[in-house]
C-alpha cells in the first residue's frame, strides 16, 4: 500500500487464508513496455514524371535540359504504423542506365543524401516524411558516360525509381525513359555543303530569260511569293523570316522583330537527329513587295531556323529581346520591272541638239538625215553588291534585229540593217543602264513612225 506514487510503500504478504506473515528476502523489477511495429507491406508503386519536358510536345519525355527537373510521388499503406515510432518513413532512389537497358546502373539520386528531403521532418535520420519530392537530376555524380560535367549527357536515359520504407520493404520500381537533346539541329537553304551556299530558291521561282539558262539559277526573280527549299534534321519545325535589319540574326520580338514568312516540318516526319538530311519547302506567305517599309523590288535577305522536338535551339537574349543566331541565310533579288526607255536620239546628237519628239515648229532648220537611232535604257531596281550587279539587258536579245519594228505611216516597214547593244557595267545602289543603236541602210524619209521593241 503506497501513496503517493513517489512516496514510501509498505508491502504485505497475505496467505490464502488471509493470515499475514513476514518477508525474509524480496526484490522488485519494474519493466517498461516496448512498442514494436511489424510492417511487411511495401510502399505503393511510385511515379516519376519529367517536369522539364521541353519542345512542341510536353508529354514525349524529350527535353533540351540536361539538368531536368523531375517529380517523385508515392504512398505507404502502413505509413500510419511507422509514424507511431518515427516521423520519417521513406527513402527515394533514382537509378540511371544510359542509352541501353543493358548498360551499368548508377545511382543519381538518394533522398538519404538530400539535405532538403532528410530534414523533413527529423533531420539526420536519413529518412523523409515527404511523399512527393521534386529535384534536379543528376543529384549525385557517379562515374558514368551518362554524366558529363555534372549534367546528363545527350542521349537516352532509362531512369528507375525505387522507394524503401523503414522496415526495409522495397516498392516495385517505376521506370521512365527520357531523351536529353541539347544540340542545335542542322538547317540550310538548299544543300548544306559549302558549294551550295547560294542555293535555296526553287527552280520554278527563279525566273529568267528563256534562251539564257544561267538566269534560271541566279536568285534574281520576278516571283514575289517565292518557293524556298533546303535541308534540315528530320521532323524539325522549319521557319523562314525576312531579315528586317540585315544582321543575319533572327530577332523574335521588339521593334526590329524579323518578319515571319512561313513554316513547315522537315520530312520524313518519323525521323530525328539520326537523320540530319531531311527536306523542307516553304512558299512565302507574304508578298515580298508588300512588306511595310521596303521599296518595290530589290534585295531580300532571308533567314531560316529549325526547331527539333526537344525545343532546340533555345533563344538567347540580346538586351531585352529574344534572338536565334544559329540560322541559314539566303539572299534573293526581286525584279518585277521591265527595262524602261529613257531617251531616243538620232545619230550622235543629244536631245538638246535635236529633240526627236519636239513639235516641228519649235525646231530650227530641217530635220537632220537620220542614219541611226540611239535608244537609252534604264532598268530598275537599283542593283546590289555583290551578287546582283547584273546588266540592264541581255546583250544577245537586245542585238537581235527581229526584236525591233519601225513602221512609217507612208513608207511602211523600214529595214533595219544592224543593231548594237552597249551594256553599262552595273553600279551598286544605282539602276542598270544600256544603249541600243539601230542602223539603217539609207536615211529615214520624212514620215511619222511607230517604233516597237
Amino acid at each position: 500500500i503506497g501513496e503517493p506514487l513517489g512516496g514510501t510503500w509498505t508491502l504485505f504478504v497475505t496467505n490464502s487464508d488471509d493470515s499475514t506473515g513476514s518477508i525474509d528476502n524480496w526484490s522488485l523489477t519494474i519493466v517498461e513496455p516496448i512498442m514494436v511495429v511489424i510492417d511487411t507491406v511495401a510502399p505503393n508503386t511510385p511515379s516519376l514524371d519529367l517536369l522539364d519536358d521541353s519542345g512542341r510536345n510536353n508529354a514525349d519525355n524529350v527535353t533540351r535540359f540536361n539538368d531536368p527537373f523531375v517529380q517523385m510521388t508515392t504512398t505507404d499503406p502502413n505509413g500510419q504504423f511507422a509514424q507511431l515510432l518515427f516521423t520519417d518513413n521513406l527513402k527515394f532512389r533514382i537509378y540511371d542506365r544510359y542509352n541501353s537497358f543493358t548498360a551499368a546502373e548508377v545511382l543519381i539520386y538518394d533522398s538519404a543524401q538530400d539535405a532538403f528531403a532528410d530534414m523533413n521532418m527529423t533531420d539526420g535520420d536519413m529518412f523523409t516524411a515527404l511523399t512527393e519530392l521534386s529535384v534536379f537530376l543528376p543529384n549525385l555524380l557517379p562515374a558514368s558516360p551518362g554524366i558529363i560535367n555534372g549534367r546528363l549527357a545527350d542521349g537516352v536515359h532509362n531512369l528507375k525509381l525505387v522507394v524503401e520504407d523503414r522496415a526495409g520493404n522495397l516498392s516495385h520500381d517505376f521506370q521512365l525513359t527520357i531523351t536529353v537533346d541539347t544540340a542545335t539541329p542542322p538547317v540550310s537553304f538548299g544543300l548544306p555543303d559549302a558549294a551550295s551556299t547560294i542555293d535555296g530558291l526553287a527552280a520554278d521561282s527563279d525566273s529568267g530569260v528563256t534562251t539564257v539558262p544561267a538566269t534560271f539559277a541566279d536568285r534574281i526573280t520576278n516571283d514575289t511569293t517565292p518557293r524556298l527549299w533546303g535541308r534540315a534534321e528530320a521532323d524539325t519545325v522549319v521557319r523562314v523570316y525576312f531579315d528586317k535589319n540585315g544582321d543575319d540574326v533572327i530577332q523574335l520580338d521588339g521593334p526590329n522583330a524579323d518578319i515571319f514568312l512561313g513554316q513547315t516540318v522537315a520530312v520524313p516526319l518519323d525521323g530525328n537527329d539520326a537523320y540530319p538530311d531531311g527536306y523542307w519547302e516553304i512558299v512565302s506567305a507574304l508578298d515580298l513587295n508588300q512588306i511595310v517599309g521596303l521599296p518595290k523590288d530589290g534585295l531580300r535577305r532571308l533567314l531560316v531556323t529549325a526547331e527539333d522536338v526537344a525545343g532546340n535551339p533555345r533563344p538567347t537574349f540580346a538586351g531585352d529581346f529574344q534572338t536565334i543566331t544559329d540560322v541559314g541565310k539566303l539572299q534573293i533579288f526581286i525584279d518585277t520591272q521591265g527595262p524602261q526607255i529613257t531617251a531616243v536620239t538620232v545619230n550622235d546628237l543629244t536631245e538638246a541638239q535635236y529633240d526627236l519628239f519636239d513639235p516641228k515648229p519649235s525646231v530650227t532648220g530641217p530635220t537632220p538625215l537620220v542614219n541611226r537611232l540611239k535608244i537609252a535604257v534604264r532598268d530598275l531596281p537599283n542593283r546590289a553588291a555583290a551578287d546582283f550587279l547584273y546588266a540592264a539587258l541581255d546583250a544577245g536579245i537586245a542585238a537581235t534585229v527581229g526584236n525591233y519594228l519601225l513602221v512609217g505611216d507612208h513608207v511602211g516597214t523600214v529595214a533595219i540593217q544592224n543593231v548594237v547593244a552597249t551594256l553599262v557595267p552595273a553600279v551598286n545602289g544605282q539602276p542598270a543602264t544600256a544603249t541600243i543603236e539601230l542602223f539603217f541602210a539609207t536615211p529615214l524619209p520624212d514620215d511619222c513612225y511607230t517604233f516597237t521593241i
